[in-house]
C-alpha cells in the first residue's frame, strides 16, 4: 500500500510520527508515497541490485531475493518512501551510528538520493565518497549556509546536536532548511539517541526510529 495511516497510538505504519505542531507540507495522520518510489529501489533496469546493512540481499532481474534480510530492505524501502512524502526535517533516534550511515550509503546507491554526514571540524562528506570532503564545511554554520544555498537534491546527516542548538544563529539556519519549498528539496536528519528540539523547531520536524522502520510494512 502506498498510504499509511497512523494506528490508534498515533504512530504511521512506516514508523513516523509528528512532533508537536505540524510539519509545514505535511498533513497529519497521511504519508503518501509517489508510485515509483518503490521502483526505485527494486529498480528491473539493473542487472543486480544490493541492499542490505551487514549482510544485504541481492535482488535479480527475475525478482529472486538471495541472502536477503527482509527487515534490511523493509527499512531501506521504509525510508526511500519517508524521504518521498516530503519532509525537510527529520528527527532520527540512533545510537548505532555505524548501522545509521550503512542504511543512508545503501539508500544513496540503490536510489541515488545523495547522503552526506557533517562532522565537526571535518565538514560534509558524501557517504558514498567519504575521502572527499566538501570545503569549507567544517563549521556547522557554514555547512548549513551550503545545504541551504545548494540547487541539487540531498540528505543531510548531522550528530546529535547540544549546546548547538542554544545558539540563535543556528537555530535560524535550520529553520530557514526546514522551511524552504523551493526545489530540488535539502533534507536535514538529525541523529542521535537523546534527541531534543528548541520550541522554535520542534513544529518543523517528523520523528522516526531504525525500530519504527523495521516493523512498518
Amino acid at each position: 500500500m502506498d498510504d499509511f495511516a497512523p494506528d490508534p497510538a498515533g504512530q504511521a505504519r512506516c514508523g513516523v510520527r509528528l512532533c508537536p505542531g505540524r510539519a509545514r507540507g505535511f498533513i497529519p495522520g497521511t504519508i503518501r508515497a509517489r508510485p515509483e518510489s518503490r521502483q526505485e529501489v527494486f529498480s528491473s533496469k539493473a542487472e543486480v541490485l544490493v541492499l542490505g546493512v551487514g549482510g544485504g540481499a541481492v535482488r535479480h532481474r527475475d525478482g529472486e531475493t538471495e541472502g536477503g534480510n527482509g527487515s534490511v530492505m523493509n527499512e531501506i524501502v521504509q525510508l526511500d518512501t519517508l524521504l518521498d512524502a516530503g519532509h525537510r526535517f527529520i528527527l532520527f533516534e540512533e545510537t548505532d551510528v555505524g548501522a545509521l550511515l550503512e542504511l543512508f550509503e545503501h539508500l544513496d546507491r540503490s536510489t541515488g538520493k545523495a547522503s552526506y554526514q557533517w562532522l565537526p571540524e571535518q565538514g560534509l562528506r558524501r557517504l558514498t565518497a567519504e575521502f572527499i570532503p566538501i570545503p569549507e564545511t567544517s563549521r556547522l554554520s557554514d555547512a548549513l549556509d551550503y545545504i541551504h544555498d545548494r540547487r541539487q537534491y540531498g540528505v543531510f546527516l548531522l550528530p546529535e546536536l547540544g549546546k548547538e542548538l542554544k545558539q540563535p544563529d543556528i537555530v535560524k539556519r535550520i529553520e530557514a532548511i526546514a522551511t524552504n519549498e523551493t526545489e530540488p528539496r535539502r533534507v536535514l536528519v538529525l541523529y542521535g539517541g537523546n534527541l531534543h528540539l528548541p520550541n522554535r523547531l520542534r513544529g518543523l520536524a517528523v520523528q522516526i526510529s531504525r525500530a519504527a522502520l523495521t516493523s512498518g510494512a
